[in-house]
């Protein structure tokens, strides 16, 4: 699953909430929401970092310390299933949070030039961490376009064969790297655009090896192969409501073109941002929804998979913590849940945590 940008600041290389589920829609739904808590908790740290970057040259950056809850419920989070129609056991876990910046930006006349490098969260239970450099350049019209690269260098884990039934299943190390471009206020209007390519590799793919020769033939094993690219477009024009408040809706469009054509899929979808500013307050909720349509039939289920999600979040932030202006503080809360034409794609989970961001 892969559910993001629900109510979190938006930054290069960070995808739509529901284009974000459907890559990972073979992958722990727990793993996704502490992507999501993470992106959400340094958004306004990295924010108030960046529109500082562009009047002053020197260092920049942020630290935050903080933690979550996730409970998450889908066929991927549990260690042994008992039916290929069950959709899962939900569970629950705390997730600690530690993340590090250090950017330096060269300002000029009317445009600036940045450079950053950030790492992950330090969390032992679902190993997260790793970290993406960056470069941004404004230009004298207000247009900023930023190039982000996050390289394979964090391994997460799946399930050999997801589709193992009655027994515990084995995981198996995956790898991701992606690179992201994002032009904002292209020529001085609301209007951005980004784009971003990611390439996932899978070291053990053994997708439907269980059901060799009783359901599936190798032929069928080559469409459930979850491996490959993905390549995702998203819109964003913000509206403003007076002085204090801003819409933001946005649409995006989603190509992966996995290996397994079984897994591959055209997702499409759109939300609605409102951000609120009320001083030392600033409030954010988001509420996404998107559909996504797959290439073939999946040999396992004998159907060709459509999927819709949805999912909304909160993310309240209080500046001048203590009365220190380098003290942020940030709290989330969000639901998300996928429907599915085919029950053992069907999740939902629920996050919330907060964070204590000191920048410099």
């Amino acid at each position: 699953m892969r559910l993001l940008r629900v109510g979190c600041v938006k930054k290069a290389g960070e995808m739509s909430f529901v284009a974000q589920s459907y890559r990972f829609a073979h992958r722990f739904m727990g793993r996704l929401l502490v992507a999501l808590l993470l992106s959400c908790l340094s958004g306004v740290s990295a924010q108030a970092t960046e529109q500082e970057d562009k009047a002053v040259s020197g260092f920049h950056g942020f630290i935050m310390i903080g933690g979550g809850a996730i409970y998450s419920q889908s066929s991927n989070t549990n260690k042994k299933i008992e039916s290929l129609n069950d959709s899962g056991k939900g569970e629950t876990k705390a997730i600690p949070v530690l993340m590090l910046n250090l950017g330096y930006t060269f300002a000029h006349n009317n445009s600036a030039t940045s450079l950053w490098i950030g790492t992950g969260a330090d969390m032992s239970a679902d190993d997260m961490s790793g970290f993406s450099v960056g470069l941004s350049q404004s230009f004298p019209d207000s247009t900023t376009i930023a190039l982000t690269y996050t390289p394979a260098i964090a391994k997460d884990e799946d399930w050999k064969d997801p589709f193992l039934v009655g027994v515990k299943r084995s995981e198996t190390d995956t790898s991701e790297q992606s690179l992201a471009i994002e032009i904002s206020s292209i020529l001085g209007t609301p209007l951005s655009l980004s784009y971003s390519f990611s390439a996932m590799d899978i070291d053990a793919e053994q997708s439907g090896i269980s059901l060799l020769g009783s359901r599936l033939t190798s032929a069928d094993l080559k469409k459930l192969r979850r491996q490959g690219q993905e390549h995702s477009i998203e819109l964003t024009y913000d509206i403003p409501m007076g002085e204090r408040m801003l819409l933001s809706p946005m649409a995006y469009y989603v190509r992966a073109e996995l290996d397994g054509s079984a897994n591959a899929f055209n997702g499409y979808g759109g939300g609605l941002e409102v951000s609120l500013d009320l001083g030392r307050i600033g409030v954010k909720a988001n509420t996404t929804i998107g559909t996504a349509d797959f290439d073939e039939r999946h040999p396992v289920f004998d159907k060709t998979r459509h999927d819709m999600s949805l999912g909304t979040s909160i993310q309240v932030s209080y500046s001048e913590l203590f009365g220190y202006d380098s003290l942020t503080l940030n709290l989330l809360a969000g639901y998300a849940k996928q429907y599915s034409n085919i029950d053992f794609y069907e999740a939902q989970g629920a996050y919330g945590g907060m964070g204590v961001a000191w920048s410099f």
